[in-house]
């Protein structure tokens, strides 16, 4: 399974990418340079909970949706259940009752 960080942020690149938002942006949104925020979601530097809570508002998704782990290959590599998004160490009560 991928990282944590992974995840997140090829969450953030799927949403600015679907909201047609730069890097160049998210920079000015969280007050770093363009190639801070490239080292961040390449993951060679951490982002930050207020960086993530500033980089969701811009975006105009709830803070959590950058946080979901991908549970299956849809478009935007987020999780996708039969309930729907799974939270972040929280199973779908699919997942939490196996088939006999």
């Amino acid at each position: 399974m991928a990282q944590p960080s992974e995840f997140v942020t090829g969450n953030v690149r799927a949403e600015m990418a679907r909201h047609g938002v730069t890097q160049r942006l998210i920079a000015k949104a969280i007050g770093k340079t363009q190639q801070a925020v490239s080292y961040k979601l390449s993951g060679r530097s951490a982002l930050t909970v207020d960086e993530l809570q500033r980089i969701a508002a811009l975006l105009g998704v709830p803070t959590a949706a950058l946080l979901e782990a991908p549970t299956t290959n849809d478009e935007r590599g987020m999780s996708a259940s039969a309930t729907g998004p799974t939270p972040l160490g929280v199973a779908s009560p699919v997942e939490s009752h196996p088939t006999p």
